[in-house]
């Protein structure tokens, strides 16, 4: 008959048998729950995977050691190769010698943890044509460390083309726009009674009056840089109208009579049909010939509504046409003519000072004032032989 030690022995032997099998049981139940674990999280990457290969955006992640650990289809096929050539490949091996140089200094600067954001130009195997992208470098930073870093690239090659297309339809109207100009010039020119010079120095006045405008803060939204550009180069043509006035007006040199002068007048309208009518492919007021426009059928206009051919008042005049007013009266006042002396600079500023607020902007007025010896040079510089 066993004695209690013995039957104590075996029952700790009985309990160590059934620690045991719990302890296999429980391995073997960790063991499944972990497998099973891996197996869904193995399931939800594929099922991200097939989000991100359906997306057009390029998406792909890169170790610290600079070895792909992920890549989307639109991003390995824009290189022509499959996210299985490219997984474990080195990112040398994507881009080639000359695109991993040129990308070296963003890749080094993200493995320091900072983001990158550049565009780059991708030559295309085999071919002469490049592709154009915005690439997107983001740092995997995981307890203050860089582990690798994530890209996004943006394909903007049809947005490149169109964009260089549109350039090009806009370098071909200024140049249409230029023949036009110089077409018109040569027009207005040849019916004008006054010299050549007289176009050059008026124009440059009135760069120098704008410019001066501008330096003051007056009119911003109809002065600034680009505004004093097609100022300088519409200012020629303010007297194009003359091309409808008869040679017996202009050539006149006595002092016209009221009909004579009543026709002489309507060079401003005619000015503004043709130009209009040069204008009409543009259907744009902010190029040089609509600029132009305004200029030709607004520049004998007066502050004061005294003027022609409408009769305006103050700022209802495009403040191009009271600009090129001052510029002109100032030119036709300081040039010698058949009809009158060359007066001084100083007598006609002085005149253009006594019209401030009545023929003239008392703004502009002040413009000219203040630009007098630049208007002076000007003058001096393309004075008549």
């Amino acid at each position: 008959m066993p004695s209690n030690l013995e039957n104590k022995i075996h029952q700790l032997e009985l309990e160590k048998q059934d620690l045991s099998s719990l302890n296999e049981a429980m391995k073997s139940l960790i063991i499944t729950n972990s497998t099973l674990h891996q197996k869904a999280l193995q399931q939800k990457s594929i099922e991200f995977q097939k989000v991100l290969d359906i997306i057009p955006s390029m998406v792909g992640y890169w170790d610290k050691d600079l070895l792909n650990r992920f890549a989307n289809k639109a991003y390995t096929s824009w290189f022509g190769i499959t996210p299985e050539q490219m997984f474990g490949k080195h990112i040398q091996f994507l881009l080639g010698d000359d695109l991993y140089h040129s990308n070296l200094p963003h890749i080094e600067a993200v493995l320091r943890g900072e983001a990158q954001t550049f565009g780059r130009t991708i030559p295309v195997p085999d071919s002469d044509e490049v592709r154009y992208s915005v690439a997107e470098y983001i740092p995997d930073i995981q307890d203050g460390q860089v582990q690798g870093f994530y890209v996004q690239v943006a394909d903007i090659t049809m947005l490149k083309r169109a964009e260089d297309a549109i350039k090009e339809r806009i370098e071909e109207a200024h140049q249409t726009e230029d023949q036009m100009l110089a077409s018109l010039n040569a027009l207005s020119l040849v019916r004008d009674n006054e010299t050549g010079n007289h176009v050059i120095r008026t124009q440059h006045y009135v760069k120098a009056i704008a410019t001066r405008l501008f330096a003051m803060g007056k009119y911003p939204d109809q002065i600034n840089e680009q505004k004093i550009d097609l100022l300088f180069r519409a200012a020629p043509l303010h007297d194009i109208g003359k091309v409808g006035i008869p040679d017996s007006i202009l050539q006149n040199p006595s002092k016209l009579d009221d009909d004579e002068w009543a026709t002489m007048k309507t060079h401003t309208t005619i000015g503004e049909s043709v130009l209009s009518a040069a204008n009409l492919q543009y259907q744009n007021k902010k190029t040089i010939i609509g600029t132009a426009i305004k200029i030709a059928g607004g520049h004998h206009e007066h502050w004061d509504g005294s003027g022609y051919p409408r009769g305006l008042v103050g700022e209802a005049i495009p403040v191009a046409a009271r600009i090129m007013a001052i510029a002109d009266v100032y030119d036709a006042l300081v040039s010698k003519r058949v009809y009158k002396r060359q007066w001084t600079h100083e007598e006609a500023a002085s005149e253009i000072i006594s019209m401030r607020g009545t023929k003239f902007d008392p703004v502009i007025v002040d413009a000219f004032i203040a630009e007098q010896n630049n208007i002076l040079d000007i003058a001096q510089q393309y004075r008549d032989a």
